[in-house]
This record gives structure tokens, sequence and C-alpha cells, in this order.
């Protein structure tokens, strides 16, 4: 009321007056002295803060208004739930300073914050939760201390010595409860003696050693790998040490050349698309080198600080630090340039969409990365393949083939890709019928079913399996419960890694789930319902989810060939999303939606808006909208054959876009097209015309010449080198005919 009709400098002094204090209580000293990971408090005064500084310890006052990536993973803070009266203006009082009853009392704001993330992940990571002097009044602790068994035992309550039976029995429902007090409490810490010296092993990372447990590498075993990619370190061990003899798991090629460059002091970074082997390579690689007597460490806490343990590495020894999606650890190659240890080599993989990027934060501080593509099945591995399909039994229709013909059909029909080949595999009917049995059991449960789409999502995105990132992604927390993760179909697809992640190895696995099992309609209105809520979130894995659901080609993954429900989406984006109105990006990717429809009248209406509000940022490339419009023209003249002239127009309209443009996969991919204008058009083009097209085809020849002989390992040339063969055959006949 006072707030509402009075003055709030004097609610502000009669505050300070009451909750800023000018010393800490001695319990508070001696409780805050103990290396908590956070704290957390409904309180409003100083009295955190205070009793840090009384034990020399820096910590930051924040509010659940503040933005946690601010202030983690490199500050110590307090949460002050319902605000903090520290340097409080007048303005906080209206929402950041929660005062009455139905604000205090109420967990939702908390539950809606972006701390909310955080507190997940300081349960599961921290060794002991402690609530000091708590009181279910102060929050819904059944909305945060969720059905998660392996929480209760490292949770505990202290009470007052008087609490009543009703108070302390509730409590324990969730943990110990100990009725001493918040100075039996204090008492007691005070006696506890602190460990001053800095860790003596990394905490982030875990050293990759040898498996002494014997592994059975059976048809289960190999089942389970080949469908659902679930393997054991020791496994992996096994079928190194065999030398690859059982049919399990097949040797790549460039293996010992890897490790030899490892050896050399060379950092290494394996790039592939998605579902080709880049992680499960990382892993023979990993174990391969250990073996070899290297000290291996792999990436175990995600949560950790990685770069106070590259700081711990780099003091002694010579170590191997093997990262996986190393596209998420933008900050540790950072640090990592800027330190630069003489004795730690990099052992990475990333998507080869991502990996241009990542080897950017090394080469551009001169830092040498030898660099290996496994996107595609050398001959010796495609009979590594084929041997364990054989073994298998899982060929079906061309089980009676020779090994040459099943190599040719490897190199034909599956493009020499590991995961065109997993998903022929996965579409035999007995197969998809085991994975729908599964997909059905969890997907009864529409919380579950929310969740199973957010495994796929982050799966098929690259983004870490974290419990926490998938809960945010689903928008519920049913990942955590022991319900959810008891449930035999979800333990058949997944399992939960020591991190509190969700293991699954399998990205095909994933996409294919999302593509058979979950309708078109359910995945564009889930898609669109995560869209809205996670509008402007600057978490990284959100932001990360938000930009890759905004682009076609991404949502075209996920509903392929779905045509009406991918226009949907995107008419519909821009309403859950009402920014992306005025954005050129967006404009671009509907464009790109109508073009694959073959309707060039909408989609020029889209690419004119995309150059309108292009014009209006400073600075904005245009290039994107230029490729597409290029494509739009080919698409038209190929309309016109009776129109030669008029046809021959659009396609110089074309050539000009695409030679304004930078050389990259994007547009030679567009000028493969030039094949279908050679092939339809060309023969009733004037002389004049003719010339003009063959000298198009020589001057795109020398850009992709150009191109493919300054390209990075990891950029991709696939589009560029089928330009330049396709186009040079066109100019040979052109020149035949003369």
């Amino acid at each position: 009321m006072c707030i509402k009709y009075g003055d709030k400098d004097v609610v502000l002094d009669v505050l300070r007056e009451n909750f800023l204090l000018k010393r800490p209580s001695k319990a508070n000293v001696q409780i805050c002295r103990m290396p908590w990971r956070r704290i957390y408090t409904t309180n409003y005064d100083n009295s955190v803060e205070l009793a840090c500084a009384e034990n020399d310890i820096a910590i930051d006052a924040v509010s659940l208004i503040d933005k946690p990536h601010d202030y983690i993973p490199h500050r110590n803070t307090c949460v002050h739930l319902n605000g903090s009266i520290v340097n409080a203006v007048k303005d906080d009082l209206d929402y950041k300073i929660r005062l009455s009853d139905s604000s205090y009392m109420s967990a939702d704001f908390f539950l809606d914050s972006k701390w909310r993330s955080v507190f997940r992940k300081d349960l599961e990571h921290c060794s002991a939760i402690v609530f000091v002097g708590y009181s279910l009044y102060d929050i819904a602790i059944q909305k945060i201390l969720f059905d998660a068994p392996h929480l209760i035992e490292k949770t505990f309550f202290i009470t007052h010595a008087k609490a009543n039976f009703e108070e302390t029995y509730k409590l324990s429902e969730f943990g110990g409860v100990s009725k001493i007090g918040t100075e039996g409490f204090g008492e007691l810490l005070s006696n506890v003696a602190l460990e001053i010296e800095e860790p003596l092993m990394p905490v982030s990372f875990t050293q990759r050693l040898i498996s002494e447990e014997e592994e059975l590498l059976d048809d289960f075993a190999t089942r389970e790998l080949l469908l659902y990619g679930q393997y054991s370190h020791g496994k992996v061990d096994k079928s190194i040490l065999s030398n690859f003899d059982v049919p399990y798991m097949f040797k790549r090629e460039c293996m010992d050349l890897v490790a030899d460059t490892i050896k050399g002091g060379h950092h290494v970074l394996i790039h592939s698309d998605l579902g080709n082997g880049k992680s499960i390579f990382l892993e023979h690689m990993a174990a391969h080198l250990a073996q070899g007597g290297n000290c291996v460490w792999q990436l175990a806490n995600f949560d950790g600080n990685l770069s106070k343990d590259l700081d711990l590495l780099s003091k002694e020894g010579e170590h191997i630090i093997v990262l996986d999606d190393v596209c998420n650890h933008e900050e540790f190659l950072d640090y990592f340039s800027a330190i630069r240890p003489q004795n730690i080599v990099l052992l990475m993989a990333d998507r080869t969409v991502s990996s241009f990027v990542s080897l950017g934060h090394l080469t551009n501080n001169n830092i040498e990365v030898r660099v290996f593509s496994v996107d595609t099945l050398a001959e010796a591995e495609k009979a590594g393949v084929a041997e364990i399909i054989d073994d298998q039994n899982l060929w079906r229709d061309f089980t009676g083939l020779s090994l040459d013909r099943k190599l040719s059909l490897i190199s034909g029909k599956y493009n020499d890709q590991l995961s065109s080949l997993l998903v022929g595999l996965l579409k035999s009917p007995d197969i998809k019928s085991r994975i729908q049995e599964l997909v059905s059991e969890i997907t009864e449960n529409e919380k579950y079913k929310k969740t199973l789409l957010a495994i796929a999502l982050c799966d098929i995105f690259n983004i870490h399996k974290d419990s926490n990132n998938i809960a945010d992604v689903a928008g519920n927390e049913e990942v955590f419960t022991a319900k959810f993760r008891s449930i035999p179909a979800f333990n058949n697809l997944y399992s939960i890694a020591s991190d509190n992640s969700v293991s699954c190895k399998s990205s095909i696995l994933s996409l294919f789930i999302m593509n058979h099992f979950f309708s078109d309609t359910y995945v564009v209105e889930s898609c669109l319902e995560i869209m809205k809520r996670i509008d402007g979130d600057e978490a990284l894995h959100l932001d990360r989810l938000h930009r890759k659901l905004r682009t076609f080609h991404n949502v075209e993954k996920l509903i392929p060939q779905k045509q009406n429900s991918l226009n949907n989406y995107f008419v519909e984006l821009k309403r859950h999303c009402t920014w992306l109105r005025y954005h050129p990006h967006y404009w671009v990717q509907y464009a790109m939606c109508r073009l694959s429809f073959g309707d060039t009248g909408t989609a020029q209406e889209h690419l004119d808006s995309a150059y309108k509000y292009a014009s209006q940022r400073d600075g904005y490339h245009t290039e994107n909208i230029d490729t597409q419009q290029a494509r739009l023209y080919i698409m038209d003249a190929l309309t016109l054959k009776a129109s030669p002239k008029e046809a021959f127009s659009l396609f110089e309209k074309a050539d000009l876009l695409l030679n304004s443009v930078v050389n990259d996969h994007h547009k030679f991919r567009q000028v493969l097209k030039y094949e279908e204008i050679y092939r339809v058009l060309y023969p009733n083009f004037s002389k004049g015309n003719r010339a003009k097209f063959e000298h198009a085809c020589k001057s795109m020849i020398q850009a992709a010449e150009k191109v493919i002989s300054e390209a990075d390992p990891t950029q991709r040339m696939n589009f560029a080198r089928s330009a330049h063969s396709l186009l040079s055959d066109i100019v040979s006949d052109i020149i035949s005919q003369r």
C-alpha cells in the first residue's frame, strides 16, 4: 500500500534501518568461511556479504533480475531471491525487491527466472545442499527439490531447536534434519579444517584410463552400438586392443596418422557432418593414445571451470586434452590461445558446419592445427562396416550380394557416408517397429513426449544434452525425475552419464525419431512454443537453439518434404517472435521455404522485403539474399524455354549476382544449376548468348579452382568440386560441337 500510494524514499529508509547491518553475526561468519558453490537467501539484508568480507571472500549480491552469465562461473555470488537492500534505489521497489506477502511467499517468480537453471545445476553438481533456518513458507520446496532421490542423500536442513514434529517431518521427505539452529551449525563448521592447497587433480577433466573389466563384444553389444550409439570405454578398449578383429567397431584409415600427429606435438581437429562418426572416432583416439602410455584427459564435468583445470595441467607433465563438440567451448579455446601451454596438445572434434569457426579461435592466434575429416568412408572402412552388417545379418534384401556389390551399394546408394547407411538400417521394418515401440512407451505421457523431443533437438543441433539444458528446452523438469529415468524404453534408447547429461552418441537415431515418430504438426507446434518461450533468452544453449530454429535448412531437417507444415511454421514464427518481421534474415528463410515449393512469385516478395530491411541496417551483408535471388532467376529462366532471349536475360542476372558473392558452398550449389540451363535452354540461345554462356562457365571454373586451392581443410568444397567438374564437361562439350 505504501509503495503504491506513499513515498518510496520513506520505504527505503525504513528498510535500510531494519536490514542494512553494520556487522554480521558470529554464526554467519563461521558459516560463510566455507567454500560454498553458491549462496541463496530469502533475506533482504547484507549479512552474507558482511560475513564473507570478514573471511576475506569477495562476493557479489545479485537479485533474480540480474543476468546469470554476468556473474558465473568465475565470481562468488549470493542470490537474493526476494531482492537485496544493498545499493537499492526506489525503482527497485517496483520489480526487484519483493515485499508483499503474495510476492514473498510465491515460488513462481523464482521458478520463472533465469536463475532457476543455475540453481538446478548447483543442486546437481555440489557436494552438499544445506538449508539454514528454512521455512516451507519461504518458497515451495516441492517445486524445487523434485522427485530426485539422488539429491536426498546430500540435502540437509538446519532448523531451530524447538521445531515441532510437523515441521521436521515434512522437511525429512527431502533430506536430513538437524535441530541445532544457526548458531549450532556455525559452531559445527568452525571446527572444520579447510584445505587451502590448490587441487591436485582437474575438476572438469577426468583421465582416460584403460578398463580392466572384461567386456563382451557380442551381438547385443554390436546392435546397441550400431542402432542406438551406446557403448562403454571398456568395449572401446577391447575393440582397439584386438586391432578391430572382432566385428564390433571398424578402424578409421587416418587413425595411425592422427596418433602420430598428436605424438608429434600438433593439435588436431576431427570433423564430419551429423552422424558420420567423429565422436566415436574421438573415443577410439583417446583409448588408443591412453593405451600407448599418454596422459589423456576427457571432459567429464561441463559445469566446471575448464580454464582453471588448464592452469593446473600446464604446470607439469605432458598432457593430451580431448574435446568433442569444441564449438561449445569458445571461452576455453580463447584462454588456451592466451596462455599457450607448451606441454598440452588438443585433440578436438566438431561437426563440419561448426569446425571452421572453432578452428579460427586458434589459427587467428597463430596456433597451428592439423585437420582431418571422417565424413566419407574409405575402401577399407567400407569393408569393415560391411563385415559388421554381415555379422549382424542386417543387409535384408541385399544379403546375397557379393562383397564388391555391397561396397558398391555403400558408395552408390549411401554416398560413402556412415550416416546414410545407418538411416538405411533404421528403416528396415523390424528395427523401425522396435524403435516405434520404445518411443510409444515414452510418449504416452505428454510431458515425457516433450522431454523426448527436447533430447532429440539438442542431439540434432549439437547442444550438450545436460539435464538442465533439456529441461529448459522441454519446459518441464521430468528429465530429472526418477520415474522418467527408470522407464525401460528410455534406458533402451539413452542413458544418464556421470555428469547428469543424457548419453547417446547416435545423433542419427534422434533425427530418425524426429522424422518418423513425431507428426509434422506436433513438431511445428512444439518448436513454435519453444521459440516463443526462449525468445530473447541469453543462455548460450537456448540462444543457439533459437538461431537454429529460425533457419529454413534446419527446420526442413526436422520435417523433410512436408511443404505445408514448413510454410505454416514460417507463417507463425513471425507471430511468435514479432521482431523477426523486421529482420532481413527471416525473410530470406521464408523465401527459401517458398522456393522449395517452386513459388517464385511469393519468394520474390519476401526477397524484396529482405533487401529493404537490409538497407536499413548499417553494414548488413546481402550475400545470402543475393544467392537466393540468383536461384530464383535461374528457376524462372527454366520456365521460359519458348522465350530464349528473356530466359538468357534472367540467367545473366543470376550469373552477375553469383559472381558478386563470396566463393563458398552456397554460391557453387546454385552454379550446379548451370547444367540444367545448358541442357534445357542453351540449344535455343542466340549465337552471341551462347558465347556469353560459355564465358560464364569458364569464369566460374576459374572461381572454383581458386577457392579449392585456397580452401581450409574444414571448408566444404564438395559443391565447388562438383561445379568445377560439371562446368568443365559443359565447356568441353561446347568446344567439341564447333
